[in-house]
């Protein structure tokens, strides 16, 4: 039931479940603690209340609380599963996302690290489980700015991915890991690699949601920023005008407002301004 309480995002009632557990197990180990079957079941249970009760803290954002959980499971399963059981290398990556979000970068990393070498050891390792642990880890090292790094470990989180999807482009994870692929090939330097792949990210999202929605829009206009900066003003002015039609009817005149994923020079934002000017002058012109 606890279980089932935290797959449905019921916080309180997997709390108030786990509670339970945690009391029916010391009554249990009081009855028993002579017969070491009965209190190994019970220590199975313990460690099940921490795993989920940990799940159930972090997502109410109690992260002392869960962190705690996390490390209470940990300390016993160690001891009794064994350094390299499939729950401890879950329990590693549930702690490493929760330390992700502190920002506390290095010491998810290093869970991340962990976990992904016990389930490398798992052959009962699901392909999904090693793409989402491939995933966290690549964001890690983005957000640590070790770039060529993540491009490395989003490649292949992409690759699982797409084998995970056969290949379907309509796929969410595939989208968010291109995302990021086009942030880091930007940052790089690599910009004509970065415009190929957020050509690809806007077709799927058009197979997703459909060509009027935000996303779309939002990715046109990133599109045609990066166009710009390579001297591309033909082409951007095509994309400018996608991205009016897609939901962002200032397509042209609010750019480089909290894009991370343009450039900010001098040039680009005058041919910006230029192409803006167009679009005043010339209502008819593509871009307008």
């Amino acid at each position: 039931m606890a279980r089932f309480a935290v797959r449905r995002n019921d916080s309180t009632k997997t709390i108030e479940l786990c509670e339970q557990i945690s009391h029916l197990y010391e009554e249990q180990q009081l009855q028993h603690k002579k017969k070491y079957c009965l209190r190994k079941k019970w220590i199975a249970t313990v460690l099940a209340k921490y795993y989920i009760l940990g799940m159930a803290q972090q997502r109410l954002d109690h992260f002392d609380k869960a962190l705690d959980c996390y490390n209470h499971f940990l300390h016993h399963a160690r001891k009794e599963l064994g350094h390299h059981h499939v729950h401890v290398g879950a329990v590693l990556q549930l702690k490493g996302s929760l330390l992700f979000e502190q920002r506390n970068l290095t010491a998810a990393m290093l869970a991340f690290l962990a976990s992904l070498k016990i389930q490398e050891l798992q052959s009962s390792t699901t392909i999904m489980t090693n793409e989402r642990l491939l995933y966290q880890i690549a964001r890690t090292l983005h957000d640590k700015e070790d770039f060529t790094d993540a491009l490395t470990m989003y490649q292949k989180t992409l690759k699982l991915q797409r084998e995970k999807n056969n290949n379907d482009p309509k796929s969410v994870q595939v989208l968010t890991t291109l995302c990021n692929m086009v942030r880091i090939h930007y940052l790089l330097g690599d910009v004509t690699t970065a415009l190929s792949i957020n050509e690809e990210i806007v077709q799927i999202a058009a197979k997703i949601s459909g060509n009027k929605h935000p996303f779309v829009a939002h990715r046109l206009k990133i599109l045609g920023n990066m166009l710009v900066e390579v001297g591309r003003l033909s082409d951007a002015m095509e994309v400018f005008a996608k991205a009016a039609r897609s939901g962002i009817s200032d397509a042209i005149t609010n750019f480089y407002h909290n894009d991370e994923d343009v450039d900010t020079s001098s040039f680009a934002i005058q041919a910006a301004k230029t192409l803006s000017k167009v679009g005043v002058l010339y209502p008819h012109a593509p871009c307008a």
